[in-house]
């Protein structure tokens, strides 16, 4: 289930974080405009900066569950 980044709270991004990838063989792709818009939306929920694989991390697993 794909949430929109911007209704993505702290909460739900937690939750996501300690998800596994469980694709079952799919392929997940992600744009670099989507990474992007994830990384902008998490900076604002964590104090400090945050890399950009995690943030694809996020994007990834916000599409797949």
């Amino acid at each position: 289930m794909k949430m929109p980044v911007t209704i993505l709270s702290y909460k739900d991004v937690q939750s996501l974080r300690r998800k596994g990838y469980a694709t079952n063989g799919r392929n997940i792709f992600l744009t670099e405009k989507e990474v992007k818009e994830m990384k902008d939306h998490l900076d604002t929920l964590y104090e400090g900066k945050v890399q950009m694989s995690f943030a694809e991390k996020i994007a990834c697993r916000n599409k797949e569950y």
